[in-house]
């Protein structure tokens, strides 16, 4: 897994599981969960589907909380990518509580035994924070997950806090801290043995922020890299679909920011199928989104009202709003058209 051969990854757990007695609950539950977490990340989007429900309460009957909390936060990263935001809050919210009752039965505070299952819990509430927009609150639980990421040492959660401390920074205008957060993320990727889809994540998230910030020529320095990437064999079958996602949505971003709007439309047409074949709304919404643009940013004013309705439809029961307001000056125009039409 460290190295993104998660096939592999499937296949060892598999034949984990086999050997392992039913009675041994504490090692089946991590087999359980590593076989829930590859498939997560393969070309499959809905296997996770397959993981059972009782998972969290098998581990925590092992006393294993640490695992519990481990399915507590796949559960809510699962709810993320398919785009149920309110349910992936209170998912996290209850591995909070998970983890306080233990706390209290074991009589040792979360100070004096920080936790990792903690710091993800306080990382998934930020993640949603911020995508609802609620940049304060998403920012004490990012602090939360740093200071907690940096007493247990782990350089994965770290790294991806980094990364969305980074993004949050950038919808707040801050633009210095914004680099220095993503300073930090790569340090750590040079200091430590992290898995090859984690760098091509942050690299890509990075080159988001690049375009957000008008720095169009670094962006295309990445997505020339990433072209080399491919062409050159290194996009392996191994490369999975959700981080295959973020990048080809990192490049119509930047097409519809350098007026390649043709360009960014032929990219997001079969990537919205496959996303919306795998059930992930969530990124569905986005790249639905960042449609509306390009179509609009074309002239085809009408198709691209009918398309940010459907976005709009997507994200106001949930509650998402930085999918938008992150897209900047032409969404706001868009917006405004819509509501005229009475959308």
């Amino acid at each position: 897994l460290l190295y993104g051969n998660v096939r592999h990854g499937i296949e060892l757990a598999r034949q984990a599981s086999r050997y392992l007695s039913k009675d041994d609950v504490f090692l089946q539950s991590m087999v359980t969960w590593l076989l829930g977490l590859t498939q997560y990340f393969t070309e499959n989007g809905t296997a996770t589907d397959q993981v059972p429900s009782g998972l969290v309460e098998s581990s925590e009957a092992a006393g294993n909380i640490f695992m519990a909390l481990l399915n507590v936060y796949m559960s809510g990263q699962l709810q993320m990518v398919q785009g149920r935001l309110r349910q992936a809050m209170e998912t996290f919210r209850q591995g909070l509580r998970l983890a306080q009752t233990d706390s209290l039965a074991s009589g040792i505070g979360w100070d004096e035994q920080p936790s990792l299952g903690v710091s993800l819990m306080y990382q998934g509430l930020g993640f949603v924070s911020r995508e609802q927009n609620k940049l304060d609150e998403a920012e004490r639980y990012l602090t939360e997950c740093i200071e907690l990421s940096e007493q247990w040492g782990n350089a994965e959660v770290l790294v991806d806090a980094y990364v969305f401390l980074a993004q949050l920074r950038q919808a707040q205008g801050d633009i210095r801290s914004a680099i220095d957060a993503f300073h930090k993320a790569r340090q750590l990727l040079q200091e430590h043995k992290v898995s090859p889809l984690t760098i091509r994540l942050v690299e890509a998230y990075h080159a988001q922020v690049w375009v957000a910030q008008g720095d169009l020529a670094s962006a295309a320095r990445w997505a020339v890299s990433l072209k080399r990437a491919q062409v050159g064999g290194d996009d392996r079958e191994e490369l999975v679909l959700y981080v295959n996602a973020v990048e080809q949505s990192t490049l119509a971003r930047l097409r519809i920011a350098q007026q390649r709007f043709e360009e960014a439309s032929e990219i997001l047409r079969p990537l919205l199928q496959e996303m919306e074949g795998a059930g992930w709304m969530g990124l569905v919404l986005e790249l639905l989104a960042l449609k509306a643009l390009a179509l609009h940013r074309q002239g085809k004013t009408t198709e691209a009202l009918t398309t940010l309705h459907r976005a709009l439809s997507l994200a106001e029961p949930e509650g998402y709003v930085r999918v938008f307001v992150y897209e900047g000056a032409p969404m706001a125009e868009l917006l405004r058209q819509a509501a005229a039409r009475g959308i």
